[in-house]
């Protein structure tokens, strides 16, 4: 039967498309897991320098004006961290969904 032919063949396009993007997805899942960690390391330099500019800052060798621009990079580290991981979330989500469109 010509119909059942063809929906054996729209059944199977659909599962190797949500293979492939199932694929795609993990791919960019490891990537984002990699930017993750080098958003982390970042953030974590700039909050060391912070303290450090800090301490300085305590000690009469520095001014307000190089504590004010450590603090302003490390909220900047924090902000772009936090972008990083809207993003991994955005791919989990898609995962998470793609996973319920492969359950019968």
């Amino acid at each position: 039967d010509a119909k059942a032919d063809q929906a054996r063949l729209d059944i199977s396009y659909y599962m190797m498309n949500l293979q492939a993007t199932y694929e795609v997805l993990r791919q960019q899942m490891v990537i984002q897991e990699d930017i993750l960690d080098v958003a982390a390391e970042k953030a974590l330099n700039a909050e060391t320098l912070n303290d450090a500019e800090r301490f300085k800052f305590d000690l009469g060798e520095s001014s307000v004006f190089l504590l004010n621009q450590r603090e302003r990079k490390l909220l900047d580290a924090r902000q772009d961290q936090l972008k990083v991981y809207k993003e991994y979330g955005y791919i989990l989500m898609e995962l998470y969904f793609l996973k319920l469109g492969q359950e019968e």
